[in-house]
């Protein structure tokens, strides 16, 4: 039985070698619940910073290109306009043209164009990686944009992107917690023959799950202070080392 629930663990796995003597000897699967609530918590603050980031940002930025952008009719994958010319989407702050929307053939690509974004009669033309990739626009398309209705529905339809993002993120990263742990269970394992401790490698896994806690709560606070500097995975992997080398000489005797 544990002696110290899972809220508790995470406080105490920045500083107790109790509480890593107790994941070594009274944890079991359950340490994939603890992972689970720490990154629910860390998806949960991530979620909302991006949401605050969504809804200050996004309608300002309509407001910028939505009165340039024509109404944009596409029947069977053919685009048509009010007028049969080009229409350059232009930053007012930077001048720079950073979308085109053309159904005229006046511009067929993106070379020699500072826009990254080019729309043309029957296809959907973008920089992607340094690379620029065309995508022809299906026959069974039929849509009528209009920038009023449309800037009104980003906005709407932006207030519910934590909904999207908090599922995709907690599993997408769950996983790779999972992943990683069994990997730093590896090196934990090597660890503890060098330091002559005798220590299975499940319990070894505990201990790498719990020595993860202090690096990701390390990496949202670099994430929110700093943005994301150089090396920051270097500097958390070896915190998580370190930790680790920590939880496995707690479990010495």
């Amino acid at each position: 039985m544990r002696n110290y629930g899972y809220f508790r663990s995470m406080l105490m796995s920045f500083y107790s070698r109790d509480v890593y003597r107790d994941v070594a000897a009274n944890w079991g699967g359950g340490v994939l619940w603890y992972l689970f609530l720490v990154l629910a918590i860390y998806t949960a603050i991530t979620t909302l910073a991006i949401q605050i980031y969504t809804n200050t940002s996004l309608p300002p930025l309509l407001e910028k290109f939505a009165p340039q952008t024509p109404e944009v009719i596409i029947k069977a994958g053919i685009v048509s306009t009010p007028e049969n010319r080009p229409y350059l989407i232009i930053d007012p702050e930077t001048k720079k043209t950073v979308a085109i929307i053309d159904a005229s053939g006046t511009y067929t690509n993106l070379e020699h164009h500072e826009a990254e974004v080019l729309l043309t009669k029957d296809a959907l033309i973008i920089w992607d990686n340094q690379t620029i990739k065309e995508h022809k626009l299906s026959t069974t398309i039929n849509a009528d944009l209009k920038p009023e209705e449309l800037k009104v529905m980003i906005v709407h339809g932006a207030h519910w992107a934590w909904a999207v993002l908090f599922p995709i993120i907690l599993i997408a990263t769950y996983l790779f917690r999972i992943v990683q742990a069994f990997f730093y269970a590896i090196l934990g394992k090597i660890l503890s023959l060098i330091m002559s401790i005798k220590i299975n490698y499940f319990d070894v896994f505990k201990l790498s799950v719990v020595a993860l806690t202090p690096a990701i709560v390390l990496r949202l606070l670099i994430i929110f202070t700093l943005g994301a500097p150089p090396f920051t995975w270097l500097f958390c992997f070896l915190v998580a080392m370190g930790y680790l080398v920590f939880a496995i000489s707690s479990v010495r005797k």
